[in-house]
């Protein structure tokens, strides 16, 4: 084996237990399917959860008795992986995708969807059946010129 293999294979390792381990990605994603505040709000959707259900046909949704059981993305699936779409609010991952429901509508930015595969560029295996990125007014920086400072007492 010569010195340079060493090195490269610490290298693959170290780079795959990044991806697998919850590292955010390096660039935000872009593409998919983007979902603005405007069509939100014309909507009517309450939450992220209901705006989801009128534009986001990939997916199926199940609901009992008004809450969320389940999420699904429509097509292909695997039997190793999970079957609802990871989740990404802020540029945090969220565990639970019924969070959906407590995120008011009037909050939202921006709602973006990305296919398995263009996920799966993203935020590798975990993205198996799609993302959802959601990026709140309280993420989005303010518009230059009109922005506030943040003070805080002590």
């Amino acid at each position: 084996m010569s010195a340079g293999k060493p090195i490269l294979l610490l290298l693959v390792v170290a780079s795959l237990a990044c991806r697998t381990h919850g590292a955010a990605p390096a660039a935000a994603p872009s593409g998919g399917q983007v979902i603005t505040a405007g069509q939100i709000a014309r909507s009517g959707a309450r939450n992220a959860w209901e705006a989801l259900q009128k534009f986001a046909s990939q997916f199926s949704f199940q609901e009992r008795s008004g809450r969320a059981t389940g999420m699904r993305y429509r097509g292909k699936s695997s039997i190793l992986l999970t079957e609802s779409p990871l989740v990404v609010v802020d540029g945090a991952e969220v565990s639970d995708f019924r969070v959906l429901q407590d995120i008011p509508a009037a909050d939202i930015d921006e709602l973006r969807v990305l296919s398995s595969t263009d996920g799966a560029t993203f935020y590798g295996l975990r993205a198996g059946s799609g993302v959802i990125l959601i990026r709140t007014q309280q993420a989005t920086p303010p518009a230059h010129g009109t922005g506030s400072r943040a003070t805080t007492a002590r």
